[in-house]
């Protein structure tokens, strides 16, 4: 009997210290736990705010010119406060180009071109002013937001830089990380995150405009908490 009684009461102590186990775990982490829906709401709206300002209006016109030292478009309507151009031809290769207030001059055509054009976000071989260029015909145009590298580039600088301005202008006031990993394996974003804290994060492979007009792609990682 004895023994009985020793084992009922050791189970009962055992559980009694289980159930204080659960209760102390929850008071540490329940808040934690409470929390993540707020943060993933959060992430949600974040991520269509910092993809939106990632995204800058594009024009990309198309030519053909045929063996031309030569040769000008005009510049088409645009909003952009500050112009860029960057011009590639059908092998891929940069084409040197000039623009002013009404026109775009571009140098050594062969065949088609793409010319891209942008606010900002292009680093382009400029040559200097041409004169007595031929006018070629604008085959086709089109006007897209597209994801610009510059725009990647310039966000996360802002963060390591200017980390409580950014918060608020995104209206998001816990802590937030922005890293971006190219499709090489290389890494831009360095603001660290102490191993013990709880990080909601999300993970978005996007397309975009690199600053010599390349397509290509890479994976936005956006951290909260």
């Amino acid at each position: 009997m004895k023994n009985k009684r020793g084992s009922h009461v050791g189970i009962i102590l055992s559980f009694t210290l289980f159930i204080g186990f659960l209760i102390f775990s929850y008071v540490l982490i329940g808040p934690t736990l409470r929390m993540n829906p707020e943060l993933k709401e959060s992430l949600t709206i974040l991520k269509k705010e910092i993809i939106q300002e990632l995204s800058e209006e594009i024009i990309f016109i198309w030519v053909y010119s045929e063996s031309s030292l030569c040769s000008q478009i005009d510049l088409p309507d645009n909003s952009f406060e500050n112009i860029q151009v960057f011009v590639i031809n059908g092998t891929g290769e940069e084409v040197p180009s000039y623009f002013d207030t009404s026109k775009i001059y571009l140098q050594n055509l062969n065949g088609f071109t793409k010319i891209h054009i942008s606010n900002s976000s292009f680093e382009n071989e400029s040559t200097s002013s041409l004169s007595g260029c031929q006018q070629v015909e604008i085959k086709s145009s089109l006007h897209e937001e597209r994801i610009a590298e510059k725009r990647i580039i310039e966000m996360i600088g802002r963060i390591d830089n200017d980390y409580t301005n950014f918060r608020e202008e995104f209206g998001f006031y816990g802590d937030l990380n922005i890293l971006f990993k190219y499709s090489n394996g290389t890494q831009i974003g360095t603001k660290n995150v102490e191993t013990n804290t709880n990080i909601y994060s999300e993970s978005i492979f996007i397309n975009y405009l690199s600053l010599k007009a390349e397509e290509k792609t890479g994976e936005l990682i956006i951290r909260l908490w």
